[in-house]
């Protein structure tokens, strides 16, 4: 079951978002984040956390952090598992993000 939020729910979201995904990520279930880069963006950061950490204490798992650098055109990918980074994962075809869309 995909959930789409409406425009009203749309307006009120902001970022950073910080939510709670209802059941867990499981497999079968899609996750689709929507947004609009900013006309002259650096980066943006999107990061799936397991439990809740604090602005001085992150959580200790990460299922997955990703990076997006427009400078470098890279998308770059990892995870934390009980506070130990994984490799960062440079690999990507192509760059799929474009500036003010």
């Amino acid at each position: 079951r995909t959930l789409i939020p409406d425009e009203e729910m749309e307006r009120k979201l902001v970022v950073p978002f910080r939510g709670h995904i209802s059941g867990g990520l499981q497999p079968g279930k899609k996750l689709v984040i929507v947004g609009v880069v900013d006309p002259h963006p650096d980066r943006f950061y999107i990061a799936l956390t397991c439990g809740r950490g604090t602005s001085r204490e992150p959580p200790p798992n990460v299922a997955l952090e990703l990076c997006v650098r427009f400078r470098d055109r890279q998308v770059l990918r990892r995870a934390c598992v009980s506070g130990s980074w994984g490799d960062l994962d440079r690999a990507a075809p192509f760059f799929p993000f474009i500036r003010d869309q």
